[in-house]
């Protein structure tokens, strides 16, 4: 579960911007919150503001710092470049990151300061309990003089091996069965593909990934099924076709092709899903990334939500995270969405606003650090209004 992030020179963002996750015990019984013994956790964060202001920038800042602690290792080669982007105007300087989480109920401090070229600085503290101190799990830093690393590490808590320059500590240390390391590679943290929403120009790569994987989790497809069928959709029975073909080298292709049934007139007729609606196709493929995170408490990452849907189904996947029944292990959705009247549905401290000034940098603050915002306002009408910034300026000539 995330609780706080911040960071610096990624992309459209220059200085440091921060987002939290963490409210005031005033939402105790608000089922969009989370307590455990030391924090009040959203459950949501919508991320709201014109196009080109930063909100893809600022979910990607936040998928990288979590994808490089968890995934880099493996997925960069050596001698590769880290995929950091900075600032424009600030390409010679390093991009920093700030992530606090919590893993195996332990809450963890993770910072990281980097280049394309290699990790300048990274540490990992975990926060004791008790005392609310952070201890210290290892830190590297990088010494230009040397041209090596300097490390400090609790010896029970990391062990010592060597890690490239390009990838994080973490991920080598679950490779080497760390249990701090494999803890936290283990958060379930959902990032959509390329950090975009669902792609009418992907569709077919969409498709064919959603049916393999529901194919080989039966138990999320009958929930998918359960779920989709009471959404409008015309739907009342999905199945999945698995095909085998000889590719050009002899070797077994699979497809697993997804079927939509209607029935209608007393009959029943099958269609396949890239023949189905953008808005169908797209509802699908939300339940494959939010259903493991629902199941197990995972965090998911979704850039567009709304790509393709009718206001009142993106309201259906909202209370998802917000029922029990679907949610038992708090699970967060972390968005970005053009759909302002959610805006009235969710708290003000679950709302992020985001905006590019004139000097090309984007900012990003939370709605209840506004002065004078009141709880019981109409946010979604204000917004549009202009009362809060963040909404395009257009001139038409």
């Amino acid at each position: 579960m995330l609780i706080n992030f911040e960071f610096s020179n990624f992309q459209s963002f220059k200085d440091i911007e921060k987002i939290n996750l963490e409210s005031s015990a005033k939402n105790e019984y608000n089922p969009g919150f989370f307590q455990d013994s030391s924090h009040h956790i959203s459950k949501f964060l919508m991320i709201v503001g014109p196009n080109g202001g930063g909100k893809s920038n600022l979910l990607r800042a936040l998928s990288f710092t979590t994808w490089f602690m968890q995934s880099s290792f493996g997925e960069i080669k050596p001698g590769q470049q880290i995929p950091v982007s900075p600032h424009f105007f600030s390409s010679c300087e390093p991009s920093t990151f700030k992530l606090t989480f919590i893993a195996n109920k332990t809450t963890y401090e993770y910072t990281l300061i980097v280049t394309p070229k290699r990790v300048l600085f990274e540490q990992l503290r975990s926060k004791n309990p008790k005392t609310k101190k952070l201890k210290n799990v290892f830190k590297r830093q990088f010494n230009e003089r040397l041209q090596a690393y300097n490390w400090d590490r609790d010896k029970e808590l990391m062990q010592t091996f060597d890690v490239a320059d390009n990838i994080s500590t973490l991920s080598v240390g679950h490779y080497l069965k760390n249990l701090t390391s494999t803890h936290i590679a283990e958060m379930l943290i959902i990032r959509t593909p390329q950090f975009v929403g669902f792609n009418a120009y992907q569709a077919n790569v969409h498709l064919q990934e959603m049916g393999k994987f529901f194919y080989e989790h039966p138990d999320y497809f009958d929930q998918a099924k359960a779920i989709i069928c009471q959404l409008d959709l015309g739907l009342s029975d999905i199945t999945i076709d698995r095909r085998t073909f000889l590719g050009p080298n002899q070797q077994t292709i699979e497809f697993f092709v997804l079927i939509g049934k209607h029935e209608g007139l007393g009959q029943t007729q099958s269609l396949e899903f890239q023949f189905q609606s953008l808005g169908t196709q797209a509802s699908l493929w939300l339940l494959r990334l939010t259903l493991p995170a629902l199941k197990s408490g995972g965090t998911c990452i979704i850039d567009e939500l709304d790509n393709h849907l009718h206001p009142e189904l993106v309201d259906s996947f909202i209370k998802l995270f917000l029922t029990h029944a679907h949610n038992p292990q708090h699970a967060q959705l972390i968005f970005a969405s053009h759909q302002h009247h959610l805006l009235n549905q969710l708290e003000k401290s679950q709302i992020q606003l985001v905006e590019k000034d004139d000097n090309c940098v984007s900012h990003t603050w939370r709605l209840d650090e506004m002065k004078g915002i009141r709880t019981d306002e109409n946010h979604a009408a204000k917004y549009r209004a202009g009362a809060y910034g963040a909404i395009p300026e257009v001139e038409l000539i």
